[in-house]
């Protein structure tokens, strides 16, 4: 558990995803969602923290083999930047799917 904190407190990123999930999480216990719309958040969370955090330890390992410049580690970086993105699209679909109606219905 504190090695997860430390990472936390050093990347960014994972510090945005541990606000938006709070966020996440407070609002599906506003809206009182179903245990299938939990387990699709859920998932979703778990989705992005876990694609996060091989993409630091994916760099980190590059990082701590060289600090030249090569091409591949280079590609190697992006693509596990990539996996973050795709895994944050497919959570921010959940989202949409979970929590627009809800959201249209106070609208109304």
């Amino acid at each position: 558990m504190q090695r997860i904190k430390d990472f936390i407190n050093r990347e960014q990123n994972l510090l945005f995803h541990t606000i938006i999930t709070i966020v996440v999480v407070t609002v599906g216990f506003k809206f009182n969602i179903s245990l299938v719309e939990w387990a699709l958040v859920i998932f979703a969370i778990m989705m992005v923290f876990t694609s996060e955090l091989l993409n630091s330890s994916i760099e980190i390992l590059i990082d701590s083999y060289t600090n030249k410049f090569h091409p591949l580690a280079k590609v190697a970086k992006d693509t596990a930047a990539a996996g973050v993105l795709v895994s944050a699209f497919g959570a921010a679909a959940v989202g949409i799917y979970v929590f627009l109606p809800r959201f249209i219905s106070l609208i109304k």
